[in-house]
């Protein structure tokens, strides 16, 4: 809708729009299929600029920039290059190649090379998700493996809805912002993931200094390890974006 008011019918904006401020443009952009803003003008020229765009860096090597700013270029809040190799765009990049040219048999191979560097980097970040994920499915399928592997009996009764309730969450929340910070891009999923961990191995250690429970050495340095996996993951992110 932002798109048919800049590019076809301006009087047609409407209120809240005029309220989207750069971040929430670039937030609402980010996340969606196009390439460039210009793409929603009409279907015609979203088709045109996916092969344009794809032929000039698969002919000339021609890296383009989509960013969000002020009118006079000099605030940046948020920037991509080769945004066509996002893993969203890339179906509907395939598509199109093979629609207009479909002789140009390398269109498939730098497709899918595009862009490796980034694409390698989400999934070293989105690892942790892994084991978060499966441990929630323990606690669905297995609780008493779950409940194993973390040092503690299965309890009964409320207890065991507790037990299972709050871990259960506390692991499903963790993999979901693991993963969405992960495929979105978006710093803020990972801090709160950061937070979630760094809490737990401060509560262990209060445990062990005021309440008399064990030293869970193993899992503080686990839980400290990921907080920097997540601070590092967030930096990462808000550095190319």
């Amino acid at each position: 809708k932002l798109a048919q008011v800049r590019f076809r019918d301006p009087d047609s904006i409407q209120e809240y729009q005029k309220l989207f401020s750069m971040d929430d443009v670039a937030n609402m952009f980010k996340t969606e299929g196009a390439p460039q803003f210009y793409s929603y003008s009409t279907t015609r020229e979203d088709f045109a600029i996916l092969f344009d765009g794809f032929m000039m860096y698969a002919r000339y090597g021609v890296s383009r920039d989509v960013g969000v700013s002020d009118q006079a270029y000099t605030d940046f809040v948020w920037g991509q290059r080769d945004r066509k190799g996002e893993i969203w765009i890339k179906p509907r990049l395939a598509f199109v190649t093979s629609s207009v040219l479909p002789e140009f048999s390398e269109a498939s191979g730098i497709i899918s090379e595009l862009p490796l560097a980034s694409n390698i980097v989400r999934l070293i970040m989105a690892l942790p998700a892994i084991p978060m994920a499966l441990t929630t499915i323990n606690f669905v399928i297995n609780p008493s493996k779950a409940a194993e592997a973390l040092g503690m009996e299965l309890l009964t009764g409320i207890g065991l809805s507790t037990q299972l309730g709050d871990f259960g969450a506390f692991f499903a929340v963790a993999a979901f912002l693991i993963g969405a910070g992960s495929f979105f891009m978006k710093s803020e999923y990972f801090k709160i993931a950061a937070l979630l961990f760094g809490s737990a191995a401060l509560f262990r250690t209060i445990a062990w200094a005021l309440n008399g429970a064990d030293f869970a050495t193993s899992l503080i340095i686990s839980e400290v390890v990921l907080v920097v996996w997540m601070l590092l993951s967030a930096e990462y992110v808000k550095r190319v974006s």
